[in-house]
């Protein structure tokens, strides 16, 4: 069976969720119907929705039991039963630790309580074979780069994927010449806009580092300042190298159509960089962070 682009992935995932309530929810169905392999379709979940599957199928049961206490006369153990859960203490402790209290005293007291509702496909984005996920505001202070810089033109990219290639070649052979790296499996793509009307930007393959005064032979350095950003998470079911031109198009595309309308852009640097930790990485999964300057602090 040919797997689904993560973001059908995980709109099925949710559905097939919601329809298996009222019953045993079978974590390896849930995982046949989504195609990836159970490590995979954990770790995606987690990390695209904030929580581990299995809580929120839970989440999400003991959310439609309320109805049952509210509006039925059925016993504890009956609602138990129907939701899926092998024994009614084991719904108990649950609906516990979920609410605070016991199934009992929300039957008797009706108080308001906080739920779990279905998650919204439309809180991440398509893009390609992955999503892309709201942002994030951070504050990062200054730091100094180490890296190889190229000046890249968008049609040739486009073409030829010269950024991609610089990438991976720093990455695989360049990276372990870096001296004083912060973190030498982080990678970051540093990209600088020069004056309007210019025909392309400069790109810079590089790592974080604490020092710069010894720059390996074909390096430089680079500063950048305290900023205030708006950090973007990308999220696919391949390998970091695979990420072309067209997908981090694709993916600003979407980002300054979607969510830049909604945010006070400020006046930050002619500057944004992509940041790629590869021990969070496999041939079959990426993270890229996309960093958009606010404002300097």
């Amino acid at each position: 069976m040919t797997p689904h682009p993560l973001s059908q992935t995980l709109q099925r995932l949710i559905e097939d969720v919601e329809a298996t309530l009222r019953s045993k929810t079978s974590l390896d169905e849930l995982v046949e119907q989504a195609c990836v392999s159970k490590y995979h379709l954990h770790r995606v979940f987690r990390r695209v929705t904030g929580y581990s599957l299995m809580d929120y199928v839970r989440s999400r049961k003991l959310a439609a039991s309320l109805d049952d206490l509210l509006r039925t006369g059925l016993r504890v153990a009956d609602i138990a039963q129907e939701f899926g859960f092998d024994h009614h203490q084991s719904y108990i402790r649950a609906f516990r630790k979920e609410f605070g209290m016991t199934p009992a005293e929300f039957r008797r007291g009706r108080s308001t309580v906080a739920i779990v509702d279905k998650l919204d496909p439309a809180e991440w984005g398509k893009v390609g074979e992955g999503v892309v996920i709201k942002p994030s505001i951070v504050i990062k202070p200054a730091f100094r780069l180490v890296g190889i810089r190229s000046w890249i033109v968008e049609e040739e990219n486009t073409r030829s994927q010269t950024a991609n290639i610089a990438g991976v070649d720093f990455f695989y052979h360049e990276r372990h010449r870096v001296l004083h790296a912060v973190n030498p499996d982080v990678y970051i793509g540093l990209t600088r806009l020069p004056d309007e009307g210019a025909i392309g930007s400069f790109y810079m393959p590089s790592l974080e580092v604490s020092r710069v005064d010894e720059i390996p032979n074909g390096m430089e350095a680079d500063f950048v300042s305290a900023q205030k950003y708006a950090v973007f998470k990308y999220i696919g079911l391949h390998g970091p190298e695979k990420v072309s031109s067209a997908t981090l198009r694709d993916i600003w595309r979407y980002i300054f159509q979607v969510w830049m309308p909604q945010m006070d852009l400020g006046q930050g640097e002619r500057m944004s960089f992509e940041r790629i930790d590869a021990s969070l990485a496999d041939e079959h999964y990426c993270e890229v962070e996309l960093f958009y300057p606010l404002q300097r602090i």
